[in-house]
């Protein structure tokens, strides 16, 4: 006989799961038994206060489990979520911002950039041809979207002398629209206004506007007029610099590729996690080898995770020993007699 100080190799098999993970460095496998007592006790004078009758009632198991090593399954645990890729396809792209407030970080469309430069935007603009012997157009009030512009052909196709039908050559069909009122297409960032059409036009007429999308202008200068979050992916506009507010910058960037370098945990997705967990390990008393069974138990993180804290972080669940119908037992703990064993 010896004491007991053990040592192993926790398993977890979540549920929906084909196969176990390894939680790696499991700093605490505790399975407690609970009762409850009721117990009635003597007021006589010959035996007061001693335990007359004790009835005991059964509660189920409760199982506590801490790991310290934290990658993202263990996250998910503790996270009550999913795993998930970290995708971005890597390259060049430009964006037009909106600068509504100086001293502070507007967001990117993707991550981990470099190659930045930030400028004053060139505003889109198009140029039109107008296919009519007596409708005409003043493409001069044409109001586009830095944003939304990209550089297409944009044709409006008269079906009678008042209506048209638009398609741009990359956009596609852009919808229907008449003289009388506005036309406003959401996905190209334009509006022509009805008082720009003029005269009389007739069905087959076009009025064909070329559009050429925002560019950079003047550049600013970096650690003067901006700075650059590159992981995150954004640019803080300094308030000390000269990018005047209520305008807009145009931003020339390259992004890097993500794909399995990078995981995502996708939090609070469930309020528990039901699992199967082994212990292989060994008493280390007697080097001796031990294995425990839960084959369910419902668990919910009993800590969390300090993203700043200076120590090691230790993530840790608790939860209840399930008993389910074809189960005759709750768990099962194995222990190796007779000669010496080999530690696992």
């Amino acid at each position: 006989m010896a004491g007991f100080s053990g040592s192993g190799c926790v398993y977890m098999r979540k549920k929906g799961d084909d196969c176990f993970l390894d939680i790696g460095n499991a700093t605490q496998f505790e399975i407690l038994e609970n009762v409850t007592e009721v117990q009635r006790t003597s007021k006589r004078c010959d035996s007061f206060g001693s335990a007359l009758d004790i009835v005991g009632t059964k509660a189920p198991s409760s199982f506590n489990l801490s790991f310290d090593e934290l990658d993202e399954d263990n996250m998910a645990l503790l996270f009550l979520g999913n795993t998930a890729a970290h995708t971005q396809t890597g390259g060049t792209s430009s964006q037009v911002i909106d600068i509504t407030k100086l001293g502070c970080l507007y967001s990117l469309s993707e991550e981990l950039i470099s190659g930045v430069t930030v400028s004053a935007v060139v505003d889109a603009s198009g140029a039109e041809v107008v296919t009519s012997v007596a409708g005409t157009f003043a493409n001069a009030a044409v109001v586009y979207d830095n944003k939304l512009a990209v550089a297409e052909t944009i044709t409006f196709t008269f079906t009678s002398p008042t209506a048209f039908d638009v398609v741009g050559s990359v956009s596609g069909a852009l919808g229907s629209g008449d003289v009388a009122t506005d036309f406003t297409s959401t996905l190209l960032g334009m509006t022509v206004l009805s008082a720009e059409w003029g005269g009389t036009f007739v069905a087959a007429d076009t009025v064909v506007i070329t559009v050429t999308a925002a560019a950079a202008g003047t550049a600013y200068t970096l650690d003067t007029d901006y700075t650059i979050e590159a992981q995150a992916g954004m640019v803080n506009v300094l308030n000390t610099g000269i990018i005047p507010l209520s305008s807009q910058i145009f931003v020339d960037y390259t992004s890097a590729d993500l794909s399995a370098d990078w995981q995502c945990v996708l939090g609070s997705k469930t309020d528990k996690v039901e699992a199967e967990i082994k212990l292989i390990g060994t008493n280390r008393a007697d080097n001796k080898r031990v294995s425990v069974t839960i084959p369910k138990v419902s668990l919910i993180p009993a800590s969390g995770i300090d993203f700043q804290g200076d120590d090691f972080q230790v993530g840790a669940m608790t939860g209840t020993v399930i008993v389910c119908p074809d189960q005759t037992d709750a768990y099962t703990v194995c222990l190796e007699k007779g000669t010496d064993g080999c530690a696992v």
